[in-house]
């Protein structure tokens, strides 16, 4: 609609190679706290530029989980646990045309039944999607051939290809309530990195012991240890 927009996608190539299942999470998590500690460092900058602080990056602002068809495993639940109050997550079921009407509608049910049991919010229900793989073409006749007929990707009602929901979710009905979800996640990590700095062991020590003693205790105070 002629409004300027700009995004930026990260994929996650690799996600699941890795034997250590906390590696594989800490991949992604290390990630979306990355952003949050340079929106931090950003803005207590003693000097910035008006320009960089109407524009400040408080994070990522939605999550796009892929579910492959037919399955979804306890490793995804346990992961999206890990991803939850970080940034907004949309489920997306991937591969529509690789199942029937019927195989379609149970897993969905399974999916949303899974979310509620394990607790996890999300920001939209699950969306089903067709990947297209002929780009040049009108966009209302995208999809993937086959010998016995075509899978539109973006067919107007049709619960396999609900690609058109999604985008208009998240470019347009969903974008605001993303944005200040995306606030909330970012203003919590701010509360938890600046109590830590300002209440942790270190400076607690420094207001308790005299001068001479705090050297020596925070020589003596044993280093976290980060496991990945």
């Amino acid at each position: 609609d002629g409004v300027p927009f700009s995004a930026k996608l990260v994929d996650t190539p690799g996600y699941g190679d890795l034997l250590d299942l906390r590696r594989t999470f800490a991949l992604a998590t290390n990630y979306l706290d990355a952003c949050f500690a340079r929106s931090l460092a950003q803005e207590r900058a003693i000097r910035r530029s008006a320009t960089e602080a109407a524009t400040q990056n408080l994070g990522v602002d939605v999550i796009l989980y892929f579910f492959a068809p037919h399955r979804a495993k306890a490793i995804d639940y346990a992961f999206l646990r890990r991803l939850q109050g970080r940034a907004p997550i949309v489920p997306v079921l991937a591969k529509g045309d690789t199942m029937t009407s019927e195989e379609l509608a149970a897993f969905r049910e399974l999916v949303v039944a899974e979310l509620e049991k394990h607790k996890i919010a999300v920001a939209h229900p699950p969306v089903c999607i067709i990947t297209a793989t002929d780009l040049e073409s009108r966009r209302d006749s995208r999809g993937r051939r086959y010998p016995w007929g075509n899978a539109l990707s973006e067919r107007p009602g049709s619960p396999h290809a609900e690609l058109p929901a999604l985008r208009r979710f998240l470019l347009i009905d969903g974008l605001a309530s993303l944005k200040a979800a995306s606030r909330e996640h970012y203003e919590s990590f701010r509360r938890q990195a600046l109590w830590r700095s300002h209440v942790g062991v270190k400076p607690l020590a420094r207001t308790l012991l005299p001068p001479a003693p705090v050297l020596l205790a925070l020589i003596a105070l044993p280093q976290t240890r980060r496991w990945l």
